[in-house]
């Protein structure tokens, strides 16, 4: 799908028309010189308390660049002049469908990243088209996280899992995250996670493998025995034991792991 995206129109004329712009690095400076050492533009907006501006300078960082850290920067800023409603709505409408609002533009034009929101600060540069993958789902899954909203963390990892190889790969810390913020509400969702790292680890075939598996797999025995589901957790073990019957050091584990009790038990 293509989306609207920014690029700065150069960076030596930005530079020479705000000096200090550029001095909190970011990633889209790598190609301009650090030359100011006074306070950078922003700063300046901020000690004028022109948060308006502000606001749309984070905002304009977003869209160039959409990550957990510039969101969570966009709202802080936002919920200062009372705009986190529209401009939250706007940046899941984008990650979701690549919709935004700022339309093509001639090189002579300015606009606001959210006309009628937010200011034009002058510096959004021209918009060309490039082909941008939508739904950003992995950042749409860190963003409910941190939002501690577990249906839609729900909703997107069953996105991903449609996705197919994409979603066959194992980020242990990610999935992790994602299970734990589910835990409370979709349980199931949560072992179906904990189940395929642990599974993984084993499959491994190492002892180091076997106690980083022992985590998810205690993760799997505590929440199942906390939902009155004590059954479950026998029958998965003794299934995974079944499996992996000439793994030794891996029964030494289970074992271990079968005989201790959870905290309320």
């Amino acid at each position: 799908m293509k989306n609207i995206i920014f690029e700065e129109r150069s960076a030596e004329s930005l530079i020479n028309r705000n000096p200090g712009i550029f001095c909190r690095k970011r990633s889209f400076d790598r190609k301009v010189p650090q030359r100011s050492k006074g306070p950078c533009f922003r700063e300046i907006k901020e000690s004028e308390g022109d948060w308006p501006f502000v606001t749309a300078l984070e905002t304009e960082e977003f869209f160039r660049h959409p990550q957990l850290s510039s969101y969570i920067r966009m709202r802080e800023v936002a919920g200062k002049i009372g705009k986190w409603h529209e401009i939250r709505e706007a940046a899941l409408r984008y990650l979701r469908s690549g919709e935004l609002e700022a339309k093509l533009m001639s090189p002579a034009e300015e606009t606001s990243i959210l006309p009628g929101v937010l200011p034009k600060t002058g510096l959004l540069g021209i918009v060309t088209l490039k082909e941008i993958k939508h739904p950003a789902i992995d950042l749409l899954i860190e963003i409910a996280i941190k939002e501690n909203n577990p249906e839609e963390v729900t909703y997107w990892y069953k996105r991903l899992k449609e996705k197919g190889s994409e979603a066959d790969r194992h980020r242990p810390i990610f999935e992790n995250e994602i299970a734990n913020a589910v835990r409370g509400k979709y349980p199931e969702v949560a072992i179906e996670i904990w189940k395929k790292l642990a599974e993984w680890l084993i499959s491994e075939t190492k002892v180091s493998s076997y106690e980083s598996a022992s985590v998810y797999l205690r993760k799997i025995k505590e929440t199942l025995e906390v939902a009155g589901k004590k059954k479950d957790w026998e029958i998965y073990l003794k299934d995974t034991k079944e499996i992996n019957k000439r793994k030794r050091k891996l029964f030494e584990i289970l074992d271990r792991l079968d005989k201790d009790k959870i905290i309320g038990d």
